[in-house]
């Protein structure tokens, strides 16, 4: 349905938002790369963005575009 397809590509354009905040400010913390990556949302719904955040970067190392070594996340070429 289009309510689908709208939600798809909602998270498919916020994936890439995480990817180019990851690139622009490597080596980050979740805390860093939540402000950049979540910028146009209200900083008070940052806590629960955070979430959807650790799920984009899990994603994003699966597919080999990042990866983390402690608490800091890097962009992957």
């Amino acid at each position: 349905s289009q309510l689908f397809r709208h939600y798809i590509a909602h998270r498919l354009a916020r994936e890439q938002k995480v990817y180019a905040a990851l690139d622009a400010q490597n080596a980050c913390t979740l805390d860093a790369l939540v402000a950049r990556a979540y910028a146009d949302t209200p900083e008070a719904l940052w806590p629960i963005a955070q979430l959807s955040l650790e799920s984009h970067l899990l994603e994003l190392e699966r597919a080999g575009r990042a990866a983390h070594e402690g608490t800091r996340w890097r962009a992957l070429p």
